[in-house]
Parts: structure tokens; sequence; C-alpha cells
């Protein structure tokens, strides 16, 4: 985190490191965080990641769970993948999306509370948003490039060999 995201960032109550904001939630990734995950791991695009295609031509890609709904890089309620987490990861509680409201709402400042309620992150209002205007433009970008081309670019993912080859499985 950045001198002025600290400034703007302020942890209140540190995680606890419970493992619970890994477990029956939906971590959405980008191709650049699939690619990120496949060379770190070594694992087959298949095995940690499911690729939706709805017929209205949107691409969504979700990090695998486990058969009791825990994301499947959960090891020992830590993160195994860490170096190289997806965006919606590092920021929680933090969501940066509009269509999320923060716990409690002061003068100038957002408060969330992760799923345990044992981290509490207090974010400057004015950042809050324009963090979230930040990654709608990145994800409006991300999203309006045509969905055969992303199911392109997976696909050279999926067919190129891992270079760091760290094995989480």
């Amino acid at each position: 985190m950045s001198v002025v995201e600290k400034e703007k960032v302020r942890i209140i109550s540190p995680c606890a490191k419970c493992g619970l904001c890994c477990i029956e939630k939906n971590v959405f990734i980008t191709v650049e965080e699939l690619r990120r995950i496949k060379e770190y791991t070594g694992m087959d695009i298949d095995e940690f990641a499911e690729v939706y295609y709805s017929p209205l031509g949107v691409v969504t890609i979700l990090l695998k769970k486990d058969e009791y709904g825990r994301c499947i890089f959960l090891k020992n309620s830590l993160c195994s993948i860490h170096e190289v987490k997806p965006f919606q990861c590092k920021t929680y509680p933090v969501i940066y999306s509009p269509m999320i409201a923060p716990v409690e709402v002061r003068e100038g400042v957002y408060v969330f509370r992760c799923a345990s309620g044992n981290m509490v992150v207090e974010v400057d209002a004015d950042y809050f948003w324009e963090e979230t205007k930040r990654r709608t433009r990145y994800l409006v970008n991300y999203y309006s490039r045509p969905p055969e081309e992303i199911i392109r670019e997976i696909e050279r993912i999926a067919s190129a060999g891992a270079r760091h080859g760290k094995d989480n499985r």
C-alpha cells in the first residue's frame, strides 16, 4: 500500500486470519489475474477457475471453491496465493463498487467490516469513490472487448506453460 493509500485507508482492527472471507464468496477475476495465478501455481486453469460465457456475450471468470464452499487456495486459514491474489481479495473487506454499501458512514469516512467482524477498515469517502470509478472504468474497458477475444486470450493462457511453477495443489 502506498503512503497516499495508507492516509486514505486505515486499518482500525487487523485481520484475525480466521478465513471466513474465503468461504461461500464468489471471487471474480480478470484474464490478467487468471494468467498470474496460473503462472504462480503451475496449475491448469480448469483446476482453479470456472469460465462462464453468457448468452449476452459476457465472459465471467470465478475462482473455484472446494466441496465445503471454501476458496481452493485457502490453506490453514491463509491464502496460498497471497503474492498474486486477485484485486477483490487484496482490498477486502473494502469492496470498490457503487452497488455495495459500507457498514457505517461517518462524516467523510466509510467503515467496512469483514465477514467475522474482526477486521475493521475506514476509507476516506472521496478516495473510495475515486477508486470505485477507476475500477469501474477498468472493468468497462475489459468487458467492452469482444467476448471472443477474451475467450481466445484465456485459451492462449491455458495452453502456455507455467513460468514460476509453485504448486498449490
